[in-house]
């Protein structure tokens, strides 16, 4: 379908933009990404403190278990599927650069999956954990497809749905 298609080459333009180099963009390390949802999570707390607190009960498992990256890369910031320009015959293009930095490539992955589950719940998909684990094979697919790290290895069907 034209979504997986999409998706895929939005995998592979990711995976282009994590081998670039832009040595003065900032570093953004896992543990801080954290510590700024949490600092989010307090302003939500005064309009909807219920929503606020289940969302720090998952935030409290991860955070002692994110280590720092063992390889950083130049990552968007705030990947998400609006990011990402396809146009018919020409390679995807990744837009709205202002949050370039460095960070492990898993933000980057991780908050379009997470834009995919938001919008998959919008659209009231009567499947949304099949739709979000098939698109998730094909955003990892295009970057793996696409990647120039040669060691980088295709994670589990399970570990991607996780």
């Amino acid at each position: 379908t034209l979504l997986r298609i999409a998706v895929r080459k939005s995998g592979q333009a990711l995976a282009a933009l994590h081998s670039g180099d832009v040595p003065e963009a900032p570093v953004r390390f896992p543990a801080d990404e954290l510590a700024a949802v949490k600092r989010d999570l307090a302003v939500v707390a005064g309009l909807w403190p219920d929503v606020a607190a289940r969302v720090a009960r998952c935030l409290d498992g991860p955070a002692g278990v994110v280590p720092h990256a063992p390889e950083l890369v130049l990552s968007h910031g705030d990947f998400t599927p609006s990011q990402v320009l396809l146009l018919d015959g020409r390679a995807p293009a990744v837009l709205d650069l202002d949050t370039l930095c460095w960070a492990d490539p898993a933000q980057d992955l991780g908050r379009y999956l997470a834009q995919v589950v938001l919008l998959t719940a919008k659209a009231g998909d009567p499947s949304p954990g099949d739709t979000v684990e098939c698109l998730a094979e094909e955003l990892v697919g295009g970057y793996v497809e696409a990647s120039a790290r040669p060691d980088f290895e295709t994670p589990a069907p399970d570990a991607i749905s996780a």
